[in-house]
């Protein structure tokens, strides 16, 4: 509460740069992450943010995307592909799910052909076709440094890229 309080405070302003990363946190990407990491500093500050320096930071995510394929497939299809036995208890599941559905779900498992819409041989059926994985890292790195002591650029450069690297 009082680390949410201080950073609207009028009266007592946190410094430029702490504002701007709220800013940033507010508007970007992971927002509740980055906020968090803030105040996982305040903490470490002992809840005073009086001359402070962000540090360098480095981040890395590996995610899976999972994606599954379905396809509305004639009862014909359905056979040719699953055989006789799966394809009638296919069928019968679907149907009897599409009963439980409200009249605005309807067409969820089971469509009916536009142009034959009475006839149950072209009715079209909701069929697994396939599953697809695709896993993707990423790599997010920033570095920010604060001079406060007689220091040469170029080792300023030469630490930035020691922590990223």
């Amino acid at each position: 509460m009082r680390f949410y309080r201080r950073l609207r405070s009028k009266k007592n302003p946190v410094p430029k740069e702490i504002a701007e990363k709220v800013a940033e946190s507010e508007i970007g990407q992971n927002g509740r992450h980055k906020l968090h990491e803030l105040y996982m500093d305040w903490l470490a500050a002992k809840g005073d943010w009086g001359p402070c320096v962000l540090a360098i930071r480095c981040s890395r995510s590996n995610s899976t995307d999972h994606e599954e394929l379905y396809s509305f497939v004639t009862k014909k299809a359905l056979e040719e592909k699953l055989g006789d036995e799966l394809a009638k208890d296919l069928i019968h599941r679907h149907t009897e799910a599409e009963k439980k559905l409200p009249a605005s779900q309807k067409g969820k498992f089971i469509r009916a052909n536009p142009d034959f819409p009475t006839r149950e041989e072209l009715f079209t059926y909701k069929c697994f076709m396939g599953a697809d994985e695709r896993k993707r890292r990423r790599f997010q790195s920033s570095a920010e440094v604060s001079r406060e002591a007689e220091i040469l650029e170029t080792d300023m450069y030469d630490l930035m890229d020691k922590a990223i690297g």
